[in-house]
């Protein structure tokens, strides 16, 4: 699959839900800010089963690894 059927949107999204703490470090030094632990303590967890188009909100696959698998085999089947 290379875009949405519906509209030709390249671009697919599920929703997440995300909670807990991050960690965000600050240089006492030179006043700069590090956030690369900022998502190390959330826990995330997929609210929705199917991803959809980003632009239309069109299903396109069941979030298994089988469905994502079968739809990316389909565009590089497709480019050959």
């Amino acid at each position: 699959m290379k875009a949405c059927p519906k509209c030709g949107c390249k671009r697919a999204l599920i929703r997440e839900f995300s909670s807990g703490y991050g960690e965000v470090y600050l240089n006492l030094e030179t006043g700069e800010t590090d956030y690369s632990s900022i998502y190390e303590g959330l826990v995330s967890k997929r609210v929705r089963k199917y991803w959809v188009c980003s632009k239309c909100q069109t299903k396109l696959f069941r979030d298994n690894p089988i469905e994502i698998n079968k739809a990316l085999e389909e565009e590089d089947s497709d480019s050959q």
